[in-house]
């Protein structure tokens, strides 16, 4: 792409970039990567009129290192990512606890189904089951909420097994109540 000038603009280049609209920043120092300018927050975005900076100040030359500093960043996040190895879903024990990418913690229930009972309806899920579970509570010593469960029709990002717990019969049954006795009844059958 070309400034506003005709100079092509390369990737590093600084540029400052003028924006137009009502909720939208005027004029901020950026730099050119792909086909959109970063800013000084990581936001990535395209604009028509660009200026590219030929000589810039140590000021601008300081914010663009900022910013070079944050896209590198941002590239090596995603590149870690990308090479993490999931465990696949066939390989999912029932009654596993297991780490996801970020550190959380599930308890995996398997394929099941699960009626959601409220004072007036009933909504059903069939898919895979996720309990999110505290750090602290990988012995199930608390119980749970009608919050906690997820389902599910892939799988979850899980990195680690952690153990895996001994569970009671299904049905499992468990029944909530809110401050303004609004009775919800799950069940993970």
């Amino acid at each position: 792409m070309k400034d506003i000038l005709g100079r092509e603009l390369q990737d590093g280049d600084i540029c400052v970039g003028k924006g137009t609209g009502r909720n939208v920043i005027g004029m901020s120092i950026c730099v050119w990567y792909g086909n959109s300018m970063t800013d000084e927050d990581g936001c990535k975005r395209h604009m028509r009129d660009v200026f590219k900076v030929v000589n810039p100040s140590s000021d601008e030359l300081e914010i663009a290192d900022k910013i070079k500093n944050k896209l590198r960043e941002q590239e090596e996040e995603k590149e870690r990512k990308k090479n993490i190895k999931t465990i696949p879903l066939k390989d999912l024990v029932i009654g596993g606890i297991y780490k996801g990418i970020y550190g959380e913690y599930y308890l995996y229930l398997g394929n099941r189904i699960v009626s959601n009972e409220y004072s007036d309806g009933l909504l059903e899920e069939k898919g895979n089951c996720f309990i999110s579970i505290s750090k602290d509570n990988t012995e199930l010593r608390r119980e749970f909420n009608v919050s906690d469960i997820e389902v599910l029709k892939g799988c979850k990002k899980l990195v680690e097994h952690i153990k895996t717990v001994e569970l009671k019969k299904f049905p499992i049954v468990i029944e909530s109540c809110s401050p303004l006795d609004y009775k919800r009844k799950l069940t993970i059958r």
